[in-house]
C-alpha cells in the first residue's frame, strides 16, 4: 500500500467515523428528554435548533468527500452583494415595522428568548440552504440534460421541492390555509435564492440571506403578539419591492450562461 492510498483510506474511515457519530447523536436527541430551557416550547426549539446544525454539519461533510468542497469557497464578494442586494431588502421589509412603530406589538418575551430564537433562524437558514440550494440543485443539475431551458428549470423545481415540503406543517396542526399562503411565499423566495446561488455561488450569502428573512419575519411574533401587520402602508412598500425583485431576478437568470455546468467538481476528492 503506497503512503497516499493509506493516507486515503484514514481520511475515509474518519469521515465515517464522524458522520456515524453525528447520525447517533441526532438519533439520541430525537429519542431522548432531555430538558434544555425548562419550558417545553423552548425545549423543542433547542432541540431543532442543534438537529439542524448537526445535519448541516453532516451534509458539509457528505459535499466534500462527493468532491464539492470548492462549494464553501468566498469569490466575487462585493459584485455577489450588489446582485443580492433586491433579496437582502426583502428580508429587511419582512419585518412588520408599521405596527411595531405605531404601537401594534406587545411583548411579553421571556428571558433569553431572544438570543433561542436567533440561532433558531440561523439553523434554519444554514440547513435550508445547504439542502435546497445546494443538494437539491446539484442533483437536479446532474439529472436535467442540457438546454436551453435549464437554468430556468433548476430554479422552478428546487423552489417547488422547498414549497411542497412545506405541507409537512400540516402534520404538526398548522391551519391549511396559512400552510398554504407558507407556500407560495416559500416557493417565490426559494427561487429567488436558488437564482442569486447560481449566479454568485456564494452559500454563506444565501444562509444570510435566508436566516435575516425568518429573523425579520418572525421574531416579533416569538416575542409578543402583533395587530395589524398588513396595513395599507405595509401592502404598498412590500408589493413594490416584489415587483422590483422579481424583475432585477428575471434579469439575473437570463444572464446565467446556457449549458452551464453550475456545480463542477473539485481537481482533488
Amino acid at each position: 500500500m503506497t503512503p497516499k492510498s493509506s493516507e486515503t483510506r484514514k481520511s475515509f474511515s474518519f469521515k465515517k467515523i464522524v458522520l456515524l457519530l453525528l447520525t447517533i447523536t441526532m438519533l439520541v436527541i430525537v429519542f431522548g428528554k432531555f430538558d434544555y430551557f425548562g419550558k417545553s416550547v423552548n425545549n423543542e426549539i433547542a432541540e431543532a435548533i442543534i438537529l439542524r446544525i448537526l445535519g448541516g454539519i453532516f451534509l458539509i461533510i457528505v459535499l466534500i468527500d462527493f468532491g464539492y468542497g470548492g462549494l464553501f469557497k468566498v469569490t466575487n464578494f462585493y459584485s455577489s452583494l450588489l446582485i443580492a442586494l433586491p433579496a437582502l431588502l426583502i428580508s429587511v421589509n419582512n419585518f412588520p415595522f408599521s405596527a411595531y412603530f405605531n404601537g401594534r406589538f406587545i411583548d411579553n418575551s421571556s428571558k433569553g428568548q431572544f438570543s433561542l430564537f436567533l440561532m433558531e433562524a440561523f439553523s434554519v437558514g444554514f440547513f435550508e440552504e445547504l439542502l435546497f440550494r445546494v443538494v437539491v440543485l446539484i442533483f437536479l443539475n446532474e439529472f436535467l440534460k442540457k438546454s436551453a431551458a435549464k437554468k430556468y428549470l433548476l430554479v422552478l423545481i428546487s423552489a417547488a421541492i422547498f414549497s411542497f415540503l412545506h405541507l409537512l406543517n400540516l402534520i404538526s396542526g398548522a391551519d391549511l390555509m396559512a400552510t398554504l399562503l407558507q407556500m407560495g411565499y416559500s416557493f417565490l423566495m426559494g427561487a429567488l435564492w436558488a437564482v442569486i446561488y447560481l449566479k454568485t455561488k456564494n452559500l454563506y450569502l444565501i444562509i444570510f440571506l435566508h436566516s435575516s428573512y425568518n429573523f425579520f419575519g418572525e421574531i416579533l411574533f416569538k416575542l409578543g403578539t402583533v395587530s395589524g401587520r398588513w396595513d395599507l402602508l405595509t401592502l404598498f412598500l412590500t408589493s413594490g419591492l416584489a415587483l422590483l425583485t422579481a424583475l432585477h431576478t428575471i434579469w439575473v437568470l437570463k444572464t446565467l450562461t446556457k449549458n452551464e455546468d453550475f456545480f463542477v467538481l473539485n481537481e482533488n476528492k
